[in-house]
């Protein structure tokens, strides 16, 4: 698979990245991958379901600057996550069905977990939420992205 492709396929599954919480859209297009930065994003796609790889091809996508950086730690956390199978409340991530932050459990602790306090103001997409510049830096290759 192209990394063309698992960007339309992460689409497929979790809606248009503009309309993604507004701290993955900064975390995917912005920020450098810092470890903290590295299991948020790790935590969004696994919790999403979407594989290693192909949230490492949306990445590369994204901000292909610090592409190397990325793939191994991403898939320490996965590997992590799926080993440690009874321990509770490893991470959280953003549910984009159920648009509320979640618990990642153990692989084994197969129950949906809603983080509490439930009343968590989040942002969706990216206009409004960045600078003028930062928008257009994601706007731009959004747009090269989906019309290449």
């Amino acid at each position: 698979m192209t990394t063309r492709n698992a960007l339309l396929v992460v689409e497929q599954r979790l809606g248009d990245v503009d309309t993604w919480p507004s701290h993955i859209i900064g975390c995917l297009f912005l920020e450098f991958p810092t470890i903290n930065i590295i299991k948020r994003l790790a935590a969004f796609f696994y919790g999403n379901d979407i594989s290693p790889s192909l949230a490492v091809g949306v990445y590369e996508l994204c901000n292909a600057d610090y592409t190397s950086l990325l793939g191994s730690a991403m898939r320490n956390f996965y590997f992590e996550w799926q080993r440690k199978r009874f321990t509770p409340h490893l991470s959280q991530y953003y549910d984009v069905r159920l648009r509320r932050f979640l618990w990642i459990n153990g692989s084994s602790l197969h129950q949906r977990e809603v983080v509490q306090p439930v009343a968590m103001v989040i942002d969706y997409g990216y206009e409004g939420c960045f600078s003028p510049a930062q928008e257009c830096v994601i706007r731009n290759k959004l747009l090269l992205l989906r019309w290449r």
